[in-house]
């Protein structure tokens, strides 16, 4: 193949354009990568500052929590000191209401002996005609008495104390006979204590 003198430039600016079209196209493609690049590494940075300040939220958030936490310590703290406290007042509270029963128990024993007591010294008083026995309208005045300086903080039980009073209208024995049915746990009692008042 022979090429003319003409032909040889025509074939060097083919080969010069093919040359630098190569040159083009490589550098075309460099350009492409570069702006890939350049929005790839622009999307990155705009990843890292959410990022960040997402790590910067979540680092308060932490900050809030340790804060909190360290609340709640205090308050399991006192909650736990307020529960003991509450156990201790509340074995204190049943040792008390213990203790006043006992003291309620003891003072309805002390009052029974003075109603008795009363009840033996008003059956003397009422005892007019002196015969140491006492007939149906002094034990209604006994009775009356008792009524009179308890109130209702002593019940007597008429019936019972006319009962006893029947079978022998003896002072002595009519007391006896008081003494043994109070001292019985049974429903047989004189008198009792309103507890309730």
């Amino acid at each position: 193949m022979v090429f003319s003198a003409r032909a040889i430039p025509v074939i060097l600016m083919v080969l010069c354009l093919l040359l630098l079209s190569m040159v083009m196209a490589h550098g075309q493609r460099d350009l492409v990568n570069i702006v890939t690049l350049s929005e790839v590494a622009e999307r990155i940075f705009k990843e890292v500052n959410r990022l960040a300040q997402e790590n910067k939220r979540l680092k308060e958030q932490i900050i809030l929590l340790e804060r909190s936490a360290g609340r709640l310590e205090e308050l399991e703290g006192f909650f736990e000191k307020t529960t003991k406290l509450q156990i201790e007042n509340v074995k204190e509270f049943a040792d008390q209401v213990q203790m006043s029963r006992k003291n309620r128990d003891g003072l309805a024993t002390t009052t029974e002996n003075k109603v008795f007591s009363f009840i033996i010294d008003a059956a003397l008083k009422y005892d007019t005609d002196g015969d140491d026995s006492l007939d149906d309208d002094e034990v209604s005045k006994v009775i009356d008495q008792v009524k009179d300086i308890f109130g209702e903080s002593v019940v007597v039980d008429h019936e019972r104390f006319m009962k006893v009073v029947s079978k022998n209208r003896r002072i002595s024995n009519i007391m006896t006979e008081f003494n043994h049915m109070q001292n019985d746990t049974s429903s047989q009692r004189i008198f009792e204590i309103n507890k309730n008042l």
